[in-house]
């Protein structure tokens, strides 16, 4: 197993079709698996939120206190429960957040 992040990403913008900048800047195989950080999907597909929105509740404040330890940064507990109010299950709470989120298909 080979693992390599794909080089001269832009700034991803509402819009942006990241299938297409992704496979322009790497030769893919027909097995090959790829792993997108959701919050780039969320970005190209325009579903981005206004953190006011979103005040913390007890459950995402432990979870922001619990990664501000591990890393050492300040994490904003609101980011934290708009994860928790944006996804179906959360699947691990550190070192970072992982969620199934779900699908949400463009076509109609």
């Amino acid at each position: 197993m080979e693992l390599f992040t794909v080089a001269d990403i832009p700034e991803i913008e509402s819009g942006d079709d990241l299938a297409s900048i992704i496979r322009d800047r790497v030769d893919l195989r027909p097995d090959d698996v790829i792993c997108v950080a959701s919050t780039v999907v969320s970005k190209a597909e325009g579903r981005t939120a206004d953190l006011s929105e979103f005040p913390a509740g007890p459950r995402a404040t432990e979870i922001a206190d619990r990664l501000a330890e591990l890393t050492g940064e300040t994490k904003d507990p609101r980011f934290a429960q708009a994860v928790l109010e944006e996804s179906v299950d959360l699947l691990m709470e550190a070192p970072f957040l992982l969620t199934e989120t779900p699908f949400r298909s463009r076509r109609r």
